[in-house]
């Protein structure tokens, strides 16, 4: 098997020891299968970074996110779409070039308003600052400062607070992931029509497949205890081993009053799944997505999964594509295949 060269299995496999152990092991990721994006990312000034620092421990009484800073220091003017295009493909706001003087100044604004209106429903909500804010699609990521966890993100949707069940270094590490996959189909791989190609089993070639399903109506946000308990049989099925970035395989994302939010509020960036095999290097990665529905009287909001398999054990991939598609309606799909040196 090709096998990323940088080792990404076992960045998988293992926990990062340390945040500084998560941008180091990001950045040898793309210095070895795309330096020129390396070349690209550029870091906050040390300036602004003090100033924002400041500004939050005045006015939140808490230091920066540890993974958060260390983010500006390595790619805070520009981190190369890595987290800024998943957010959104324009990012027109991304700091005015830093991201550490945008976030300081929406604190500011914020609370600015804050004392001109100190009425406003809003503020019955836990507190928490943002470091992106998207005026056409209402969707806000940030920070609270009241989180067991200072890494924890929150994503903000107009005035509705919602918490994740993600933090920045995790979400990172999965981004990554999906680049480094794409980056190694550009590299070695090729396309092929999964309608007339079969998968043959071949010690020097990996797949790399994505495909999009409808779920059944009862793979809802809500509860999602049926995709859950399914993809716990597929583990034990094909000895897979939910990643530690994956947390727990919880798609739920709760609100401040710990009840999971409405499916209309949520996007797909915080509801991934990533499994891998230990044997043969196998990553198995599900993002769930919603989509509304309108054919019948009242919309209905239609879970559907997007599903990327990596590896080169054809019979494991198979197998797993056989179970996703005895549960799901298939939509559409994609196969690279990767022949290696």
């Amino acid at each position: 098997m090709i096998n990323m060269p940088y080792d990404f299995f076992r960045y998988l496999s293992v926990p990062p020891s340390s945040t500084k152990t998560v941008f180091s092991n990001i950045k040898r990721c793309i210095s070895i299968l795309a330096p020129e994006c390396l070349k690209r990312m550029k870091p906050s000034s040390e300036t602004e970074i003090q100033k924002l620092e400041g500004i939050v421990q005045t006015h939140y009484e808490t230091p920066l996110p540890p993974s958060f800073k260390i983010y500006l220091q390595q790619m805070g003017q520009n981190d190369d779409g890595l987290l800024s295009y998943m957010l959104e493909e324009y990012w027109d706001d991304f700091a005015d070039g830093d991201l550490a003087r945008g976030t300081w100044q929406w604190i500011e604004q914020e609370q600015a308003e804050r004392s001109k209106n100190s009425t406003r429903e809003q503020f019955d909500t836990p507190l928490y600052w943002l470091f992106y804010f998207g005026a056409i699609s209402a969707v806000g990521v940030g920070f609270s400062p009241v989180t067991d966890d200072p890494d924890q993100l929150i994503c903000v949707d107009g005035s509705k607070l919602l918490y994740t069940n993600d933090t920045l270094p995790k979400v990172l590490y999965f981004l990554t992931c999906l680049r480094a996959i794409q980056w190694t189909e550009e590299k070695y791989g090729h396309k092929r029509d999964y309608k007339t190609s079969r998968i043959q089993p071949d010690i020097w070639t990996t797949w790399s497949i994505e495909l999009l399903a409808a779920c059944p109506p009862k793979w809802k946000l809500e509860k999602m205890k049926p995709l859950r308990e399914f993809l716990t049989c597929l583990e034990e099925q094909f000895s897979l081993r939910e990643c530690w970035l994956s947390t727990g395989k919880t798609f739920c994302v709760l609100g401040t009053n710990n009840e999971p939010i409405p499916a209309g509020y949520i996007a797909p960036l915080f509801t991934r799944y990533v499994s891998i095999n230990d044997t043969n290097d196998l990553i198995f990665v599900v993002r769930v997505h919603f989509e509304w529905s309108s054919h019948r009287r009242e919309p209905t909001c239609v879970p559907h999964i997007q599903v990327n398999l990596y590896g080169n054990d054809t019979a494991c991939i198979k197998g797993i594509m056989d179970e996703l598609l005895s549960q799901s309606k298939l939509e559409e799909i994609s196969m690279v295949k990767i022949q290696n040196n």
